[in-house]
């Protein structure tokens, strides 16, 4: 009796192994709200795709290597992995004693930016935009 369950234990520990090895990682380090749009995005499209939560609450998504070229193009089509953008806070952090007026403004310049880009970016139809230059 003892050998029988060891052996079906033993059964679904490789069958679980061969199945993780046909798996190829698709994304990683994305954030879990950006990580569950794109598994149901696979999802829809017919692809199986394994969300998991990796180090500092960071997921990643795997999907068969028989599919990984069909996923990322869906993916793309959809305008996924979402552009991460500096806000405001992160770029105006203080890091040195002093910084200069030239540095302040390069700073402010790009935050801003940034802050416009994400904000265009949300507009229902508009899958990524860039503000190239702000005066």
């Amino acid at each position: 009796m003892k050998t029988k369950k060891t052996f079906v234990f033993s059964s679904i520990l490789f069958a679980l192994f061969v199945c993780g090895c046909n798996q190829s990682s698709l994304y990683t380090n994305l954030e879990e709200k950006d990580a569950v749009e794109m598994q149901a995005v696979l999802l829809r499209e017919g692809i199986d795709c394994d969300k998991s939560v990796g180090k500092e609450n960071l997921w990643s998504l795997s999907v068969s290597k028989n599919n990984l070229a069909e996923a990322v193009e869906i993916l793309k089509s959809f305008g996924y992995p979402k552009e991460n953008y500096a806000d405001m806070g992160r770029m105006f952090k203080k890091e040195g004693l002093v910084s200069s007026p030239l540095e302040e403004r390069i700073r402010y310049i790009y935050a801003l930016s940034q802050e416009v880009a994400q904000t265009i970016s949300k507009i229902d139809g508009i899958i990524t935009a860039r503000v190239l230059r702000f005066k």
